[in-house]
């Protein structure tokens, strides 16, 4: 699966037991919401639900914590209250970020894919280019 465009979008690969996720976008915050994005993508179409209220999820640390901790948040959201986030936007604060979710219930989400269980430590990053663009990956289990 990609969403591309030269400034920002993502790409998915399947790997065994698991799903690799690529992301770049000129800013922390936009390549965190486009992580957010794809990683939805991956499992669930929410093209279309009607997203409800806001939710504003504050995340704190460096780039790679911020990531880890957004998608293990829709996980934790996924898992506890059956819900996904249709929308994400994501602005930053002192010490990390806030993530914002318009979220739906995941019976109006279509299936596209296996439910993630976590996101892996080994090979994530997330981190700014020599270009000034950011890249993150994710390896998603599955």
């Amino acid at each position: 699966m990609i969403s591309t465009s030269r400034e920002r979008g993502y790409a998915t690969r399947a790997h065994t037991a698991d799903t690799i996720l690529q992301v770049w976008a000129p800013s922390r915050e936009a390549c965190l919401e486009e992580a957010a994005r794809g990683f939805v993508a991956s499992f669930a179409d929410t093209d279309r639900a009607t997203p409800g209220a806001p939710v504003e999820v504050p995340l704190r640390g460096e780039s790679t914590e911020l990531l880890h901790g957004l998608l293990e948040e829709i996980i934790y959201q996924l898992d506890t209250t059956d819900v996904v986030p249709a929308k994400v936007s994501v602005r930053p604060v002192d010490d990390g970020v806030v993530a914002v979710l318009r979220l739906v219930p995941a019976a109006e989400a279509e299936p596209v894919g296996a439910a993630p269980k976590a996101i892996a430590y080994s090979g994530l990053a997330c981190e700014r280019q020599d270009t000034g663009q950011w890249r993150c990956q994710v390896t998603i289990d599955v």
